[in-house]
């Protein structure tokens, strides 16, 4: 019924995007199953950040994106319960999350195999409340480029290339055709249920290239790509939690990540000191609790 989305190329869909066959992704790796033994869970979502605001904020909007895999507005608020305990979403933790920081969480649900460009077919937004979900609003393309613009404080461009991968058909299209570019995201926030916070804000990056992965480190893109990485940059300073970014690589011959801890302001990350760390042989859930002892400590 709901699927997670998948990142593929914009204008060939069956291209998906490289990933390590032998150890698998960081999804797979931080599911809150394999750190319950920690004491911690974990978080996945799409958020605002107003750029008109001096200095820049981020909104209190929290949105999931997911695949509806039949016709959208067949759901019922059990459907979207049912698939988003199927995407092994961690209800609980979005939701505590959301209230502790002040946000509150939409699943954004919407048929992907369609073209975007006649703004047609609906989107379901649903409200996640108590373990639930109401039975939410359906919205067009144009509603949600409107609320876009308005949570990021006015029109976003990309330009006319648009994104080449993205992890849906609807982005693709905004990406290229709009001035409403389809929020960030959050690879990964590590919630310790004990205490009822954020110890963490993980960025996942893949190294696919020649170069060796201990090359890999935040002088490298922070001014190619400044917009991700200030965002990043004002959640965790939202939160009050430590910024991590996590290279690994597709090649499934390279047996190690590198664990960058990001300083400094929002608007310049830098190197706050690394660690390599070993992979092999580990099972994903091995590599998940490996990451998230070095980064929650």
């Amino acid at each position: 019924m709901l699927s997670k989305p998948v990142l593929a190329k914009c204008d060939d869909r069956s291209h998906l995007a490289e990933v390590n066959k032998k150890y698998g992704e960081p999804d797979q790796w931080m599911a809150s199953a394999n750190l319950e033994h920690l004491g911690i869970s974990s978080a996945s979502f799409d958020y605002f950040v107003d750029w008109s605001a001096t200095p820049p904020t981020v909104a209190n909007s929290m949105w999931v994106k997911r695949i509806c895999t039949e016709w959208v507005e067949r759901l019922q608020p059990s459907d979207v319960l049912q698939g988003a305990l199927t995407c092994n979403d961690d209800l609980a933790t979005l939701e505590d999350f959301s209230r502790r920081y002040g946000f509150f969480v939409r699943y954004m649900i919407f048929n992907d195999d369609i073209d975007w460009s006649s703004g047609e077919a609906p989107l379901l937004a649903a409200k996640l409340k108590h373990r639930r979900f109401d039975d939410g609003t359906y919205v067009t393309r144009d509603d949600v480029m409107s609320v876009i613009q308005q949570r990021s404080g006015g029109p976003v461009r990309m330009g006319s290339k648009g994104l080449t991968f993205s992890t849906s058909r609807l982005e693709c299209w905004l990406s290229r055709f709009s001035t409403a570019l389809w929020p960030g995201d959050a690879d990964c926030v590590l919630w310790r249920p004990g205490d009822q916070r954020a110890v963490a804000l993980l960025e996942f990056k893949k190294h696919n290239l020649d170069t060796p992965l201990a090359e890999e480190g935040i002088q490298k893109y922070m001014a190619k790509d400044r917009r991700k990485w200030e965002r990043l940059g004002l959640l965790r300073d939202r939160i009050d939690a430590p910024l991590f970014c996590i290279y690994y690589s597709t090649d499934p011959r390279v047996e190690t990540i590198k664990v960058e801890r990001l300083v400094g302001p929002y608007n310049n990350l830098q190197d706050g000191g690394s660690n390599m760390v070993e992979i092999n042989g580990m099972s994903q859930a091995e590599i998940g609790t490996a990451i998230a002892g070095l980064t929650s400590a």
